[in-house]
């Protein structure tokens, strides 16, 4: 699980529930299947050939562990104000990247 101690301004904040929007986006998008995907560094692997289920089910845990977190870590005023509800609710917006 993700420190919750962990102190961040609110443009970071954002910064990680737009990332956090991102991934859900393209999880959502891709269709269920078997084929090899490279997964490369940036996900804490070496450059390796990985099947494309077990990478999108990794993905989405670490999507899911972000919105909990995020929820969790925020101040009291951010949780009331845009809607009611988990920031997982505010994400699902469609950002414009």
């Amino acid at each position: 699980m993700i420190n919750s101690k962990i102190d961040m301004t609110n443009k970071q904040r954002n910064e990680v529930a737009r990332i956090v929007t991102n991934w859900a986006n393209y999880l959502e998008s891709v269709p269920p299947t078997s084929d090899a995907v490279k997964v490369h560094r940036c996900f804490g692997t070496n450059s390796s050939i990985v099947r494309k289920d077990d990478f999108n089910k990794k993905l989405r845990t670490v999507v899911d562990e972000m919105r909990v977190w995020l929820d969790v870590t925020a101040p009291a005023a951010s949780k009331t104000s845009r809607c009611q509800g988990t920031v997982r609710n505010a994400c699902q917006t469609k950002s414009p990247v």
